[in-house]
């Protein structure tokens, strides 16, 4: 059996690169008429760094290839050892959102820089592990981070450009780490996983004007379109057969934001493979309303999955503003309302709505 490799180059200097990553108008319109007022809306709390080593257990840990069967006990690990850093994901993503939407005063502009600041001295995310669980939740934290600060990049770099640019500089590291974490994996296991890394880079790219991470989150992108089948299927996410059609909505959610910074620097999403993004779409939404789809098409049941709960399908905001949704799609908008995902960026309603 032949094996075939991701190849995504990996630029680990760039001292002066070419700058022209443009980002969706939303991202630039809520910043627009934004006014901070001097003073604090209440004491700066923020979670305490993590400290400890990016070992993790895997919630699937001891399941076969499919790992579709949960380990109570690793799961309860799990979410007791990354309990900080998924509070830091939360933290970075109110805040933002608190800002943007409810017109904050600066001290809260100032408690989300200095909780960043704190994490990027004196945090462990930048550990180098082997442990996949571990890159893992350096990419979602990346991604979580980047696409919030988005929404308040300008803002950052007019009231904080001293303290910022310190924390761009702690980006760079994890966006270039990330690019490690990923980079040239056998085909075969390139899945969701790499997905929110591109996300986390391509979103970082836009923080930095960096064009070489937004051409490696492009390849990423390419390489995933040219994964989905003429029915519109993932095969690696299929492989995870009872979770089939969990982890195509969980594939497809940033998928769909990377979408959105191609077609802001006019790189046409839709068309690789033949309008591919358009087909993945087609499956997701045409299993919310029929929960047997992926069941005909993998011969396992799968596990009870409600999409109308946790942001799961935040991604239509996204979507909405970059493709063709028809009246079904719209009112399923507003039922899911509010479009919220952390490792998303918040509330992307206000972006993309």
């Amino acid at each position: 059996m032949r094996t075939f490799w991701l190849a995504v180059p990996v630029i680990m200097v760039c001292s002066v690169c070419d700058a022209a990553v443009s980002i969706p108008r939303g991202y630039i319109s809520v910043q627009e008429s934004l006014i901070l007022k001097e003073g604090n809306d209440k004491p700066c709390v923020y979670p305490a760094p993590y400290t400890s080593t990016l070992n993790f257990h895997s919630r699937y840990e001891g399941s076969d290839s499919a790992r579709d069967k949960v380990n109570k006990k690793a799961e309860l690990d799990y979410e007791k050892m990354t309990k900080s850093i998924r509070q830091l994901q939360f933290f970075v993503s109110k805040k933002t959102d608190d800002i943007v939407s409810r017109g904050k005063r600066l001290g809260t502009l100032h408690c989300l820089v200095d909780g960043l600041l704190d994490w990027k001295y004196n945090s462990s995310l930048l550990e180098k592990t082997d442990n996949h669980t571990g890159k893992a939740v350096r990419k979602w934290t990346l991604a979580a981070i980047s696409s919030s600060l988005l929404k308040l990049n300008i803002m950052l770099n007019k009231h904080e450009p001293k303290k910022y640019a310190e924390v761009k500089i702690w980006l760079t590291d994890l966006a270039e780490q990330v690019m490690k974490d990923y980079s040239n994996r056998p085909i075969n296991k390139v899945n969701n996983h790499d997905y929110w890394a591109a996300w986390s880079v391509i979103t970082t790219s836009a923080i930095l004007d960096r064009m070489d991470l937004y051409n490696w989150s492009q390849s990423v992108f390419r390489t995933a379109m040219q994964q989905v089948d003429a029915d519109g299927f993932l095969p690696n996410e299929l492989r995870r057969q009872t979770r089939a059609t969990m982890y195509h909505n969980y594939a497809l959610m940033p998928l769909v934001g990377i979408a959105a910074f191609l077609d802001a620097n006019n790189d046409k999403p839709f068309s690789v493979n033949q309008n591919a993004l358009a087909r993945l779409y087609s499956v997701v939404i045409k299993s919310v309303h029929d929960p047997l789809l992926f069941e005909r098409e993998t011969g396992y049941k799968q596990i009870e999955y409600n999409f109308f709960v946790s942001g799961r399908l935040s991604w239509l905001a996204i979507y909405s503003a970059i493709g063709d949704v028809d009246d079904n799609v719209k009112d399923m908008i507003e039922k899911v309302k509010p479009l919220v995902s952390s490792r998303l960026g918040g509330n992307l309603a206000i972006i993309y709505l």
